[in-house]
């Protein structure tokens, strides 16, 4: 299926977003707050020393998302 032409501040709230991250959804759903759950203490630990700047990414790694105010889907896209 062909790409339809999007409007300068389309292209601005969409691009970065991926729908495999969001169930398929074709537009990023609003994100005003939300809770993240982690696999284990050393997990959520490690979300948090990224977050904060006290450790830097390994190559390829995506952070996870920790709290809504340091970090969410929506601002992870316009970041993206």
């Amino acid at each position: 299926m062909p790409e339809k032409k999007q409007r300068p501040p389309t292209q601005t709230l969409t691009r970065g977003f991926d729908p495999r991250l969001s169930v398929g959804s074709a537009r990023p759903a609003v994100f005003r707050s939300s809770t993240y759950v982690f696999s284990s203490p050393e997990a959520a630990e490690r979300a948090f020393d990224l977050s904060s700047g006290r450790e830097q990414p390994e190559a390829g790694e995506i952070p996870d998302l920790i709290y809504s105010r340091f970090n969410h889907p929506n601002a992870q896209i316009l970041e993206d």
